[in-house]
């Protein structure tokens, strides 16, 4: 047989399917092939074993044989096959033996493969190029690392230096990081004339990174160990965190302290913490160049710590006037003033007197309605103007309806609920007209929210003028009307489901008038409460003092905090009768969420509180109390969401009566749940029509990063306007001494002519003058410009005649140009002016 190809190899890439591959020339026998796998990538060679890894068919044939793989070759790696005879004639050719030509044939094959075998190994040998002469090719003695060089004569290899030098030594130096080397080999020359040549080392040591010092942020691995030593390098310098993987770095050793070092965090950058790992109290001192999100790991909330905290006063952006500040007049009412009236319902015009039952001892006073008939309101009112609120609370539960009512000259207007939640009602009866009545609030969180459901709230009406008023419910607005005729009383009042004995008590009936502040005074504050008041990055205090500090010249001199996260009223007041508040000008007491939550009464609270304001009075401190924020719970936030907050809905009592011990003892007071607006679970959730907006609570019950300004700021009010003089435009009565005309005369003693001017500009004069001239149109006197009405005005007024009758009457009319004409008082022997009363124009 004759040797066709010239081939001893072959190389097959596999394809992570193929086993079979087919090899185009001849073998004698299956030992006469080595196979193996070699890696693409690096090269690296790994024997196959014969009849275990693979099978050879076909050895001796002609036209070539083939190999079968166990497994698929694998993508990335080649099937190696190549041939590989022993340097040996194994065939014996004896004299006179006999001539067989298979056996010579093979045995020449043989030789031909031998030649074949080696010209394979040669092609893969290093070889010199062909002409040249007297060259040594043989390797030198053996040097460990020594590289093979040509020697100086050009004629053969010898053993280098094993010292790296020039680019070679470069490229090792610029990989590596110890001193001297790597980017410190860099030269840097920034743009721009003046500038100085560095290097790259020092340019890039600008910015430290969280990452230098093996950080991550794969949201898996902990930061402890690498923000250590980054606080260790930088001792107060800025650490940067950038975002490579998931952007999340954990935290995971207890108490971990992130203060001392600025965060500079890129976009979408959060820190994923537990509660043990960086405690809330903790993140008072952290500071960052931009917002980063805390996600508390065990609560599953976010906290947004915010690049304002711990600004400098330069960069103060809260600033208060007297326009901001709050100064309210609180009333707590005289039960025993009030009318108590009943009216039959929806048809009757007419109310008839009726009779609660009344107690009127602190700090719990109340009405209570007993025995009373179904379909009639039974209500007790007070007179009311604009600028009043009274507010009150149904402490008795159940099922019967609630109402606010509001009387006016055409008739009454209402709002009422029922109990369990039920959507409030809107009515209106006016006189000579049937009643209505609408459904309000249907799928609000006064129907979805525990703590807003009518019969667990605080009820206010608030009169804004005499045609307008509100109702609300723990300070959010349920209704807004517009009479018909002027309003004169308003109240509260209940109706029975059915006819019965069944007791409705009404609670804390207060009323507040409120007046614009002005005024200016450094101050120093103190600080008692549970959780929502301790210390916290971007805690309500920081923004108090923000927003206080340098409005109307008033400097806060400092601000301590003394509240405690879980303390109740009771664990309260031991603090502040071991810790004090002397020296203080302000002491905010932000008490009674845990009060709430453990079920305490009223009494116990207002007991607490009413003796932690005895404490502040003696010490000349003024005490401002808050109505605690509504929250809700975790089974309206979701599983998993936040904490498990407790008794959301129960703090009616307790708010109501603290709105009143302010009222009664001149308690200067913040109603937070009119601070807040709607603690609404969905603004969490961001369903039903919410988007973007803030929850106001992050975890159920503690405020966001943003109600913590809320809360702040109307605290800051609060205590601006304690500090300033309301501005007041009445004027009290005092005399007019007007220039008399036409031999008339002012009242020598006693009766002087005198006026008063309310705040909104209605003038009132009062004294008596004695005639001169008296025919009809004989001016008396002059007002002065600010006192003159806007139209000519015309009213009857006592006239005293020597004749019989004694007292009769006269006309004064009053023109735009202040002139006051009298007319019908020919006999006067003199004129009163008591009852005139207009609106200026001044």
């Amino acid at each position: 047989m004759t040797v066709s190809t010239t081939k001893a190899s072959d190389v097959f890439p596999g394809n992570n399917v193929a086993t079979g591959f087919s090899c185009a020339w001849r073998i004698f026998n299956d030992t006469d092939v080595l196979v193996s796998l070699v890696d693409q990538s690096t090269g690296v060679d790994t024997p196959l074993v014969l009849d275990t890894d693979y099978t050879i068919g076909g050895a001796g044939n002609q036209d070539g044989f083939t190999v079968a793989t166990s497994l698929p070759v694998a993508t990335g790696t080649s099937l190696y096959v190549r041939r590989v005879l022993p340097y040996t004639q194994p065939t014996d050719f004896t004299n006179q033996g006999s001539f067989f030509p298979t056996m010579h044939e093979d045995a020449m094959d043989r030789l031909e493969m031998q030649i074949q075998q080696l010209a394979d190994e040669n092609d893969r040998a290093i070889r010199l190029p062909a002409g040249l002469a007297d060259i040594d090719g043989q390797v030198p003695v053996m040097i460990p690392l020594a590289p093979l060089v040509i020697n100086a004569a050009g004629t053969g290899v010898e053993a280098g230096s094993t010292a790296l030098t020039g680019d070679m030594l470069l490229r090792v130096n610029l990989a590596a990081t110890g001193a001297g080397k790597g980017a410190a080999l860099v030269g840097f020359l920034q743009a721009g004339t003046g500038a100085v040549a560095r290097v790259s080392q020092d340019k890039v040591r600008e910015r430290v990174s969280l990452q230098d010092f093996g950080g991550t942020d794969d949201g898996l691995t902990t930061n402890n160990a690498a923000f250590t030593s980054a606080k260790t390098l930088l001792v107060g310098g800025t650490v940067k965190l950038p975002f490579k993987d998931q952007g999340k770095y954990v935290f995971t050793t207890a108490s971990t302290d992130l203060s001392g070092v600025v965060l500079d965090p890129d976009a979408g950058v959060a820190i994923h913490a537990s509660s043990a790992a960086v405690s809330f109290g903790m993140t008072s001192s952290i500071r960052t160049t931009k917002n980063i999100k805390l996600h508390n790991t065990d609560l599953n909330y976010d906290y947004q710590l915010s690049s304002e905290m711990g600004k400098p006063f330069d960069h103060k952006s809260i600033w208060l006037n007297d326009a901001d500040a709050v100064n309210p007049v609180m009333i707590g009412l005289n039960l025993a003033g009030l009318n108590n009236e009943s009216i039959s319902w929806p048809s009757s015009d007419s109310w008839a007197s009726a009779t609660p039952g009344i107690s009127t001892t602190e700090p719990y006073p109340f009405v209570n309605w007993n025995s009373l008939t179904a379909s009639t309101w039974y209500a007790s009112t007070l007179p009311v103007r604009g600028g009043d609120d009274i507010s009150a609370a149904f402490d008795t539960g159940g099922s019967y309806n609630r109402l606010a009512v509001i009387r006016t000259t055409a008739g009454y207007y209402g709002l009422y609920a029922g109990g369990s939640g039920a959507a409030p009602q809107y009515i209106t009866k006016l006189t000579g007209q049937a009643s209505t009545t609408v459904t309000v609030g249907s799928g609000t969180q006064f129907t979805t929210q525990p703590q807003y459901y009518p019969e667990n709230c605080v009820w206010t009406i608030r009169i804004l003028d005499r045609r307008h008023f509100e109702v609300l419910l723990n300070g959010v607005s349920a209704l807004f009307v517009n009479t018909a005729g002027d309003i004169y009383r308003a109240g509260f009042g209940v109706m029975p489901v059915a006819s019965g004995a069944t007791t409705m008590s009404v609670i804390g009936w207060t009323k507040s008038q409120c007046a614009p502040n002005a005024g200016k005074q450094p101050v120093s504050i103190t600080l008692y409460g549970d959780s929502l008041t301790a210390d916290a990055h971007g805690g309500w205090p920081y923004a108090m003092r923000e927003a206080l500090d340098g409005s109307n010249g008033c400097r806060v001199m400092r601000v301590v905090n003394n509240a405690v996260s879980g303390y109740n009223s009771t664990q309260a007041l031991s603090l502040m009768q071991s810790v004090g508040v002397a020296g203080f000008s302000f002491c905010v007491i932000g008490i009674g969420t845990n009060d709430i939550q453990q079920g305490f009464g009223p009494t116990t609270t207002i007991s607490n509180i009413d003796a932690m304001v005895a404490i502040c009075n003696t010490a000349g401190c003024i005490p401002i109390i808050w109505i605690p924020p509504l929250w809700y719970t975790q089974t309206e936030a979701g599983a998993g969401n936040g904490q498990a907050s407790g008794n959301s809905a129960g703090g009616m009592a307790i708010r109501s009566v603290l709105l009143r011990y302010c009222a009664v003892h001149s308690v200067a007071c913040v109603d937070l749940t009119m601070v807040t607006g709607p603690i609404d679970v969905r603004f969490l959730t961001q369903t039903l029509g919410v988007n973007g907006a803030d929850s106001m609570v992050r975890d159920n019950i503690h405020p966001t990063a943003y109600s913590y300004r809320l809360i702040g700021t109307a605290i800051a009010r609060r205590i601006l306007g304690s500090l300033v003089s309301a501005a007041d435009r009445s004027t009290v009565f005092q005399q007019l001494n007007p220039v008399m005309l036409n031999a008339w005369t002012d009242a020598t003693a006693g009766s002087r002519i005198s006026y008063a001017v309310t705040p909104d500009g209605k003038v009132t004069l009062s004294g008596v003058a004695t005639p001169g001239t008296a025919t009809d149109g004989t001016a008396i006197f002059t007002l002065p410009e600010h006192l003159r009405p806007t139209a000519t005005l015309r009213f009857t007024v006592m006239m005293n005649q020597p004749s019989t009758p004694q007292y009769t009457s006269c006309l004064v009319q009053i023109g735009t140009t202040g002139d006051l004409l009298v007319y019908g008082a020919t006999s006067a022997s003199y004129i009163s002016l008591d009852g005139v009363s207009y609106y200026s124009g001044g």
